[in-house]
């Protein structure tokens, strides 16, 4: 969204007309249709008024231009998740958890990782929440699908770690399951903490290797196991269907061709000898009349002559 109309969304989300805004800002009317308009921006100042009258941040007031990124903990950033200053302004450095009014939560690097592993999900804490909304799920009678992630943080045996997991959630007796290895993303958590050394994710082959068999585990337990290329076989035949469909048509139409184009030269023929009957018809009139008076057929020969070349240019004879 361009800067003109957030200003004007927020402008009316807030209820004021743009008299009663450029009141606000001490400014005229008509410089507040012109930031509506397109026609100019507001100044650095004035957008810092802006952003505080509508509590958003200037990057908000400026249609987002760029993600506002952490330059502490690397997380993404939104309105609701930057920090502030201790006047309310907004700090568009910083996230709301590494620094608020005006000080830094962190001392260092390592009390950042320490807060970072104490805030990380204990399996042993939601394991409860986990069965109480699977059962709810299944009291609905609704069909209820689970994900299983593999190589997570402070899984000293990933293969014993997969094991117990695997026939945890298969006691939920779900419908379906998805298995994907834990993924290292920028900005996330574990990705200071594999900066630190302190995670060290599956590589491919340790991930392979861990999770191949949940598949026949699951599946010998009537639980559908969602992949990422199930739809190979299927999206091979729709391929091929349509590409049958695609060869019938084909050759529906050359039939149709075949059967036309022999079909118009025919006829091409024929109204080439009607032509040439008929020219032949009018030079021997012509040839009648020269004779009876006793002159040239110029004018017929002419004739045949102009109809002759007149073929040959037309249908290549």
């Amino acid at each position: 969204m361009d800067t003109k109309d957030m200003i004007r969304r927020l402008r009316t989300e807030k209820g004021l007309s743009q008299d009663e805004l450029a009141e606000k800002l001490f400014v005229t009317r008509q410089a507040v249709s012109r930031w509506e308009n397109g026609e100019t921006t507001p100044n650095p100042e004035t957008l810092k008024q802006l952003s505080r009258l509508f509590d958003v941040s200037i990057n908000t007031l400026l249609g987002a231009p760029r993600q506002l990124i952490c330059q502490c903990c690397g997380m993404p950033l939104e309105d609701a998740t930057t920090s502030r200053e201790p006047d309310g302004a907004f700090n568009e450095e910083y996230c709301k958890w590494c620094y608020a009014g005006g000080r830094f939560a962190y001392a260092d690097k390592a009390s950042l990782l320490d807060f970072l592993v104490a805030h990380m999900p204990n399996p042993e804490s939601t394991a409860e929440d986990v069965r109480r909304a699977s059962a709810a799920v299944k009291a609905a009678g609704l069909e209820l699908g689970l994900q299983m992630m593999v190589g997570l943080y402070g899984e000293t045996d990933p293969e014993e770690a997969v094991r117990q997991t695997a026939y945890a959630l298969a006691a939920l007796r779900p419908d379906t399951m998805r298995i994907y290895p834990t993924l290292v993303l920028e900005g996330a958590g574990l990705a200071a903490l594999w900066r630190a050394g302190r995670y060290r994710p599956l590589t491919l082959e340790q991930a392979v290797a861990v999770t191949a068999p949940l598949l026949s585990f699951f599946e010998e337990r009537g639980i559908r196991v969602i992949r990422a290329f199930n739809r190979s076989e299927y999206e091979d035949g729709r391929f091929r269907k349509a590409n049958y469909d695609l060869t019938g048509l084909m050759l529906k139409i050359n039939r149709i061709f075949a059967f036309l184009i022999p079909l118009a030269t025919l006829l091409c023929y024929v109204l080439v000898a009607i032509l040439l009957k008929m020219a032949a018809d009018q030079i021997d009139a012509l040839d009648a009349v020269a004779d009876s008076a006793q002159i040239s057929n110029t004018v017929g020969d002419l004739q045949a002559f102009m109809v002759y070349m007149i073929m040959k240019s037309s249908f290549g004879l």
